[in-house]
C-alpha cells in the first residue's frame, strides 16, 4: 500500500532480474473516472513495455505495446553515479512492532530512498516499507506486505493473452491512458529512470528503482466525452423534480 499523505492505492510487484523483467499491478478506487486497475509489464531484455488498462464504471479494457524510450539527455550518467553508490545503514527503527534497520541510497532525479529491513522475525532481511524522499522531503511512503524472495511464479510477469495487447492506436483520442513514454513527459521521469535501470544496470540498483516506483506510477486517463449537444437538431424529455438533500 503507498501513502501520499491523502492518496491511497494497493498493487503488487513481481520482480525476475534473470530475465530483467517487473510488474507492476495496481487497484485504485477513488479516481475521477471510477475504479481502475492497471497492470504494467516491463520486460528489459527485449525493450518492452505492455500496459494493460481496466476502467471498471465504463466496462472498457485496452492494453497497449510500447517500445522502450530513449533516455533524455544526461540521465544515464545520472543513473548510473547514482547506481554507483552503494546503499549505507542510517538507524534502526521499529515498524508494526518489529525491529529493523533503515538503509538509504540515491536513485535518478534526485530522489533518496530509504528502506526497512526486517532484523527479527521469521523472515529476516525482509522489506518492510520504503520510502522516497526528494530535498529531504518525504514524497510517499509504502507498507511492504508479505515480502518473498525466490518462490515466485516466473509467469507472473508474463503478458496475458486475455488483455490483447496492442500497438499505440492512432491518435490519442482512441487511447484509455498514457504514461508519457512517447514524449518525455516531466510527469514520467520516474518511471523512465525504473525502465531504463532494469533494463541497462547493475541488479541492486534496478530493484531500489522498482521499489520506489510502488505506488506512483503517474497514468493520465481519457475522460468521457461531452455530449453533443450543439448537433442535436430536436429533442424532447419528461422530468420529475424533488427535494435536494
Amino acid at each position: 500500500t503507498a501513502d501520499h499523505s491523502s492518496h491511497r492505492s494497493a498493487g503488487s510487484v513481481w520482480l525476475d532480474m534473470d530475465h530483467r523483467r517487473f510488474r507492476l499491478a495496481g487497484d485504485a478506487k477513488d479516481t475521477k473516472v471510477g475504479p481502475l486497475s492497471m497492470d504494467l509489464v516491463v520486460h528489459g531484455e527485449q525493450g518492452q513495455i505492455f500496459v494493460n488498462v481496466d476502467l471498471k464504471a465504463q466496462v472498457e479494457q485496452q492494453c497497449v505495446e510500447y517500445p522502450f524510450p530513449l533516455p533524455p539527455p544526461g540521465e544515464m550518467s545520472e543513473l548510473r553515479q547514482s547506481a554507483s553508490n552503494p546503499m549505507t545503514f542510517v538507524s534502526v527503527a521499529h515498524v508494526d512492532g518489529e525491529d529493523c534497520a533503515i538503509f538509504a541510497a540515491p536513485l535518478g532525479s534526485g530522489r533518496w530512498i530509504h528502506i526497512f529491513v526486517d532484523m527479527e522475525s521469521d523472515h529476516p532481511g525482509a522489506i518492510l516499507q520504503s520510502e522516497v524522499l526528494k530535498d529531504g522531503r518525504i514524497l510517499r511512503r509504502v507498507e511492504v506486505v508479505r515480502w518473498r524472495t525466490g518462490e515466485e511464479d516466473r509467469s507472473a510477469t508474463s503478458v496475458h493473452r486475455s488483455w490483447q495487447c496492442q500497438p499505440p492506436p492512432d491518435g490519442d483520442h482512441s487511447q484509455l491512458a498514457h504514461l508519457g513514454l512517447r514524449r518525455a513527459e516531466h510527469w514520467s521521469l520516474e518511471l523512465q529512470n525504473a525502465l531504463h535501470a532494469v533494463q541497462e544496470l547493475p541488479v541492486a540498483f534496478a530493484v531500489l528503482e522498482v521499489l520506489a516506483l510502488a505506488g506512483d506510477v503517474a497514468i493520465m486517463i481519457r475522460e468521457p466525452e461531452a455530449p453533443p449537444l450543439w448537433s442535436l437538431p430536436r429533442a424532447s424529455f419528461s422530468f420529475w423534480l424533488g427535494p435536494v438533500a
